[in-house]
């Protein structure tokens, strides 16, 4: 029976172009190498996605999910993917990004030491025509401590590696967070629940992403940026509203900074909308916690 070490969690949601570009750039050779799965989750999709998914795992020298998520939000449909997965490493990317060679290898083992148990890496554009906006450039490994405030920014959902441990201690990830929500920071608020659960993380930048995302600098960027900024008010509200004073020194920082006073504004109104949205009974809004579907996961895995 096929043991598998490595699961890839990709969620797209029309975007077939870019789906199709990502999934025949990957090095299926290195894949089958690490005993690695494909989890590939449509999420909502009205164009081709699916057969593009399908038509793939039909091909794939490795095993290939397929999983429909029918309610649009990025964390919801990780969660998804999550479910489905089966390795002890967890690899999240995204339909628009290719990775750099031997990464599914180094993926494979950077738990090894035990220092940490989730990680990053170098974002780096695929065209060099693109905006580097959301990039990271740092050639340096830099390991986060647990019980931090961690700041947005460090960790992203395109090239994010994470320890099975991490999810059956801590659940899953908010599904009132992501793209597809009003709130873009699901990646960086499960980095946080992980880390104020003792986990500490790190950036690996042998670990290298390569994004193609096409944005040009100009209103574009412009406006994803003030999605982000409005995300991260988001982000530090839920933190500061459950007591984590940290959060509030990181905020301020930001807020005083001189030149800054229109994206403070920005994260206020963010972290206005989240606590108003927070207030709701819906289950969306049951903040981060642990369903019972992750937990019922974890006892069939140590069965």
């Amino acid at each position: 029976m096929h043991r598998t070490e490595v699961s890839l969690i990709i969620c797209s949601k029309d975007r077939e172009r870019q789906l199709e570009r990502c999934l025949m750039a990957l090095p299926a050779n290195e894949l089958v190498a690490c005993q690695g799965e494909l989890v590939l989750v449509n999420n909502a999709s009205s164009d081709q996605t699916q057969q593009v998914m399908q038509e793939y795992q039909q091909q794939a020298s490795f095993p290939v999910k397929v999983i429909e998520e029918p309610q649009p939000g990025l964390g919801r449909a990780r969660n998804t993917g999550l479910r489905h997965a089966e390795g002890d490493v967890i690899i999240l990317s995204d339909d628009d990004c290719y990775f750099a060679p031997d990464y599914f290898t180094k993926a494979g083992n950077v738990f090894d030491s035990e220092e940490f148990y989730f990680c990053g890496g170098r974002i780096l554009p695929h065209d060099l025509g693109d905006a580097t906006y959301g990039c990271n450039f740092h050639n340096t490994f830099r390991l986060h401590l647990a019980h931090r405030a961690l700041d947005t920014g460090v960790f992203q959902g395109c090239n994010l590696v994470i320890h099975r441990k991490v999810f059956d201690r801590i659940g899953e990830f908010d599904e009132s967070l992501g793209a597809g929500t009003p709130f873009r920071s699901e990646d960086v608020d499960f980095c946080a629940k992980a880390i104020f659960a003792g986990f500490a993380g790190a950036h690996v930048p042998e670990l290298v992403v390569f994004h193609h995302h096409e944005r040009r600098d100009g209103l574009e960027i412009e406006r994803l940026d003030e999605a982000n900024v409005y995300a991260r008010g988001a982000y530090y509200a839920k933190w500061i509203l459950r007591g984590h004073v940290d959060y509030l020194r990181v905020w301020l920082r930001h807020a005083l900074s001189l030149g800054k006073w229109r994206r403070t504004l920005t994260e206020i109104r963010g972290a206005w909308d989240y606590w108003r949205a927070s207030k709701q009974p819906s289950p969306e809004h049951r903040l981060g916690m642990p369903n019972q579907q992750s937990a019922d996961k974890k006892h069939r895995r140590a069965a």
